[in-house]
């Protein structure tokens, strides 16, 4: 625990191993990160998730800059989906105009 407000804050970072960290030079890694705690009503509570990364290499630069910021809004998934499409051929107008035929 790096910084902690009972009932209103905390937050983590990660404990390093530099033997590790050295070996293994993952794309990105986990800095540190943080949940934000507001009431909500008598039995409910809001959480925000703060998470911030360091990128490692052009990959992981690539990562941090395209995939971070849509996992961080919209989850996972539909992140990785939207990177996906990037890449995905679009068809011709010539191949669309036979497939609707």
């Amino acid at each position: 625990i790096s910084e902690w407000a009972p009932m209103e804050y905390i937050s983590f970072a990660p404990v390093r191993n530099e033997v590790e960290d050295r070996e293994k030079r993952y794309m990105l890694t986990l800095e540190s990160q943080a949940f934000l705690l507001r009431p909500a009503n008598d039995d409910h509570t809001d959480v925000t998730l703060f998470a911030t990364v360091a990128s490692h290499g052009p990959r992981g630069w690539f990562a941090a800059r395209i995939v971070w910021p849509g996992y961080q809004r919209q989850g996972l998934r539909s992140a990785l989906d939207a990177l996906q499409a990037l890449f995905e051929p679009q068809p011709d107008e010539d191949e669309q105009t036979h497939a609707d035929s």
